[in-house]
């Protein structure tokens, strides 16, 4: 199973032990679970099926584990899934992201999606094969939502309050305080967040592209000790003075 974790703090051993007990027990009735991600509290997790959404909170006084939400999905097939402490973030089968209020389980906006259903050409019929797409990865920052993209290797940032997407991140060149680390054009496999550059790591073909938003100046400088060293790498690579 894909696991998103986050750091849980003092409870991670038994966290972790629980909920693979708890993901035993629900592969017993669904075998079909796609996701497991940590929510920002470091005590509950959601758990994304094709068709439901099921939030699970967990107890370290007395080590229990309870389902204590679950949010029924009809008319999309679920991929992967995130949960903010008051928004609850999916991706589907068919390139869209979905929100709702944790609180109340009532879904919010319109079916959001960062690129058109599907380009074809003028003499193509034929839909895509969704398959070929790999899920959104996400991460929660309050009613921010950081989220891969279907068009190449990108970061897309949403706002979940109001549902509109804030900006796209794809190249080198964008301008402001981001910085790419090195530029890359696949679609993104995987995401993480990285704390101390805080910035995010995504992984496109075996390529390792990392997004930096530096807020002081150390953050600034191993940014830049980031960039220089890729810059050297790929300078030694194409001139043939580099050995393995």
């Amino acid at each position: 199973r894909q696991v998103n974790s986050v750091e849980a703090g003092e409870n991670d051993n038994k966290l972790v032990s629980r909920a693979q007990q708890v993901v035993t027990f629900s592969d017993r009735r669904d075998h079909n679970i796609q996701t497991i991600s940590w929510g920002p509290d470091n005590s509950s997790f959601v758990v994304c099926h094709p068709s439901q959404i099921t939030i699970w909170k967990f107890d370290p006084q007395s080590s229990n584990i309870s389902q204590n939400q679950t949010i029924a999905v009809s008319d999309h097939c679920l991929k992967n899934v995130a949960l903010a402490y008051d928004f609850i973030a999916a991706s589907s089968h068919d390139k869209k992201l979905h929100i709702w209020n944790r609180n109340t389980g009532e879904k919010l906006h319109h079916d959001l999606c960062d690129v058109d259903d599907y380009d074809a050409d003028a003499d193509d019929d034929e839909p895509p094969d969704f398959e070929m797409y790999y899920p959104l990865s996400m991460s929660c920052f309050g009613h921010i939502l950081v989220t891969t993209s279907y068009i190449g290797c990108a970061l897309c940032v949403w706002n979940m309050k109001t549902g509109t997407m804030l900006k796209r991140y794809n190249h080198a060149e964008d301008e402001g305080p981001v910085d790419m680390l090195p530029d890359g054009g696949f679609d993104a496999t995987s995401m993480v967040y990285l704390e101390p550059l805080n910035a995010f790591l995504c992984m496109s073909c075996g390529a390792m592209n990392i997004w930096a938003f530096p807020t002081n100046a150390r953050q600034i400088l191993m940014a830049k000790s980031i960039r220089r060293r890729e810059r050297l790498l790929r300078l030694a690579l194409h001139s043939g003075d580099y050995q393995w």
